[in-house]
């Protein structure tokens, strides 16, 4: 009789199918952490895997947050950035030139069209500006101003270098921020990922910490029930559908809906203030329709706040709520 080289028991369950999918891994960790605190209750031998699940739960949750908003923030910079390029050719109305229609204006009126002074300035035209990468935009932009600097000649040309000069700069700064910001959100996720082999590596454990505790037992249940099996055993399911709008009650600071959406099990509470990036604020209990909102988040009075919520599952978060609009 031959001897199997893949010995089921052998293997990290929750490593295999977590890997790569830290949505899961998260659902796994929350639905598991009540399960074995209530089973400590009664065994004590669960007490120190326990407090080791407790700590890494908060763990979990705090990178987590860290990890879903440090992307919407890359999202949020990276749009505004995307909005200043396009707003170089962007007409503000059909009887207003765009800016780069406005600077190439300026220069046609002071140099011969197509002449040597032009040529320097705009050697591919207008799209000496427009073309390339946003690094490559950005380094052009840099380089017309200097150009158009040195037209010491063309006093217009020098106020339009003023005038270029600005837009370049507040592209720059925009683009300085989105860097940071997907730097940051590649932090966030190499911090999530270590701690995702870090839950399998205690699921695991915790595990065999009840195949100790309940060795004696042919056909164990218990520690079945420690684990929801479907997450375990099944593919990720489809993303949740889209939650109703939410209500918002502000002296409780709880964001609710009648009933979870389709696929969900759990609740996210988001939120949209003066900055304009959207902020995951907290990730509600299994099964509950409703999100407290920690009092760690500040709504700054008279500021203009748009909240909503979104469901979730193991394979991640589905479609926002319509939101709701709520003055501090």
């Amino acid at each position: 009789m031959s001897i199997e080289t893949a010995w089921k028991f052998a293997s990290n369950t929750f490593r295999v199918v977590t890997e790569n999918n830290t949505a899961l891994a998260g659902e796994i960790l929350r639905d598991h952490a009540p399960k074995l605190a209530l089973a400590t209750t009664n065994w004590m031998d669960f007490i120190a895997v326990n407090t080791e699940t407790i700590a890494l739960l908060a763990a979990w949750d705090a990178a987590e947050l860290v990890e879903i908003n440090s992307e919407a923030a890359q999202l949020s910079a990276t749009a505004a950035v995307d909005d200043k390029l396009a707003s170089m050719t962007r007409k503000p109305d059909l009887d207003t030139n765009s800016p780069l229609e406005q600077w190439d204006a300026t220069i046609r009126a002071a140099v011969a069209y197509q002449g040597t002074i032009y040529t320097l300035l705009l050697p591919h035209g207008r799209e000496t500006l427009t073309g390339g990468t946003i690094p490559e935009r950005i380094e052009a932009l840099e380089g017309f101003v200097t150009r158009l600097s040195n037209q010491t000649a063309k006093p217009e040309l020098v106020t339009l270098s003023g005038v270029v000069d600005t837009f370049y700069q507040a592209l720059k700064t925009l683009h300085e921020a989105q860097q940071s910001r997907i730097n940051e959100y590649t932090a966030a996720r190499t911090a999530l990922t270590t701690l995702n082999a870090m839950v399998a590596k205690q699921m695991f454990r915790n595990t065999g910490n009840a195949i100790l505790v309940w060795c004696a037992e042919e056909d164990n249940h218990r520690i079945e029930g420690l684990f929801d099996m479907a997450l375990i055993r099944e593919e990720a399911p489809a993303l949740p559908a889209q939650p109703t709008l939410p209500t918002w009650v502000p002296g409780t600071r709880m964001l609710s809906v009648a009933a979870l959406p389709d696929r969900a099990t759990r609740l996210e509470a988001w939120r949209i203030g003066p900055g304009g990036a959207p902020e995951l604020l907290a990730v509600g209990e299994s099964g509950a329709t409703s999100v407290v909102i920690p009092a760690m988040y500040i709504f700054t009075p008279g500021s203009l706040y748009q909240l909503f919520v979104k469901g979730r599952n193991g394979r991640g978060a589905g479609e926002a709520s319509a939101s709701v609009s709520w003055t501090a």
